[in-house]
């Protein structure tokens, strides 16, 4: 049985709640892996798809190109507002009022919600993801191996996205909509969650927290504990990985962020492969 993506929305607003209160959540989180233990498990799960959910801002090869305004108007057609209700879901950008287009779409559904859907036919973590990768494999700054399979996702376009607001309940629209943004709060995966991964030749693996002091002093004062300290230097920085068993080697480039900017280095990479004098 595919995840249910409402049961993911629950893990997040909850580990929301938490960090809001300057709670700890590894407990709730590793509860809730075991209490979905099965599902995940099943053969028909899709555990890419869950961690795509889960970390959505570690997805830096997909590019959805989606901001509130195009996403209000996705929102307005998939729940089929007149022009009152589209003038109520707008109101997020009043100054002042602190609210955001996922605070008016859930005030508008608690008004008129969607109708109910029977577990088979709710919103799964795997449809939102076929969607999303559909999605971004149209997008020229996704990735190039998002690029790639936009023949398999041909079919997928923004109207799919509409159909899939209107299955959601009230309690998934904050999360869906951080999704799209990759604005949601991640969640802490513990170093015995990390135990069985190890890198991968074209997967840039995650840099430490860098942060520039103006002193030594201010240095010190910015952290605690071991640090290790570096003199910053002008340049850029990228991350080069080197596949020296295909002929001729395949080199792919990394930018800070985690995208993969080999297209976009091209004199870099014509200049690496020249064979040395």
């Amino acid at each position: 049985m595919p995840i249910p993506f409402a049961l993911v929305c629950d893990l997040l607003d909850e580990c929301h709640r938490l960090r809001l209160a300057q709670k700890p959540n590894a407990k709730v989180v590793a509860d809730w892996f075991v209490n979905h233990r099965s599902l995940i498990d099943a053969q028909d799960a899709d555990l890419a798809a869950l961690l795509s959910t889960l970390l959505p801002e570690k997805r830096t090869d997909r590019v959805y190109c989606i901001r509130d305004a195009s996403l209000e108007r996705i929102v307005g057609r998939a729940l089929m507002l007149g022009a009152s209700r589209l003038a109520e879901l707008a109101r997020y950008k009043q100054p002042g009022l602190g609210l955001d287009l996922a605070d008016c779409t859930e005030r508008i559904l608690t008004v008129t919600p969607n109708p109910s859907y029977s577990a088979k036919h709710q919103v799964s973590v795997e449809e939102l993801d076929e969607t999303l990768h559909g999605l971004a494999s149209r997008i020229k700054w996704s990735s190039p191996a998002i690029r790639s399979s936009h023949a398999s996702f041909s079919s997928r376009d923004r109207t799919d996205l509409e159909g899939v607001y209107r299955r959601l309940t009230i309690h998934v629209i904050q999360d869906a909509k951080g999704k799209l943004a990759n604005s949601v709060c991640p969640v802490p995966l513990t170093n015995s969650m990390l135990a069985s991964v190890s890198p991968r030749l074209g997967i840039k693996v995650g840099r430490q927290n860098w942060f520039k002091a103006r002193s030594i002093k201010h240095c010190v004062s910015l952290g605690h504990g071991h640090m290790s300290v570096e003199k910053k230097l002008d340049g850029e920085y990228c991350q080069i990985h080197v596949n020296v068993t295909s002929r001729p080697p395949s080199i792919q480039i990394f930018s800070k962020s985690g995208k993969d900017s080999t297209e976009d280095r091209q004199a870099l990479r014509g200049y690496a492969g020249e064979p040395s004098t």
